[in-house]
């Protein structure tokens, strides 16, 4: 009668993951099956306990909305970007620090010139530079010399 009993509870144990994939199933995600009971079978000592991995697929995938890849975005600039590289690119692999301490507008621009024929359509470009010069330049002048 033992073993009746033990029996009945392993088929309730087993009707319950079976509803529990059923749910997994239905939000169409990637289910491991895998008898996760390692004790030996009753019935045969040299049973092993198996595993398979089912792929699942979301019927409902066609409908959603495809998302854009996210660009790829690189900072560029002179010495005013040197110190962002850990803040900007944390974590985030589609993020890239280019700096080129010392470097006048004129040659950032080119730079910039440079990458962006380098790099994909799926990309932007942050610049920063900033000047000492304005005890002689005008503000003006200035400007004209960020525009690209």
């Amino acid at each position: 009668m033992a073993e009746i009993k033990e029996l009945k509870d392993e088929v309730a144990r087993l009707r319950d993951e079976l509803h529990e994939v059923r749910k997994l199933v239905q939000v169409g995600k990637a289910v491991k099956v895998a008898n996760v009971n390692q004790e030996k079978s009753r019935v045969d000592d040299s049973a092993d306990t198996d595993s398979a991995t089912l792929t699942l697929q979301n019927k409902f995938a066609v409908l959603q909305e495809e998302t854009e890849p996210e660009p790829t975005v690189i900072l560029v600039g002179n010495s005013l970007v040197s110190g962002q590289r850990n803040e900007f690119c944390r974590g985030k692999p589609n993020r890239k620090h280019r700096c080129y301490p010392g470097r006048k507008v004129e040659a950032i621009t080119e730079r910039v010139d440079y990458l962006v024929e380098n790099f994909t359509e799926n990309t932007l470009f942050v610049t920063v530079v900033g000047t000492n010069n304005l005890h002689r330049d005008t503000a003006t002048d200035i400007v004209k010399r960020y525009q690209a």
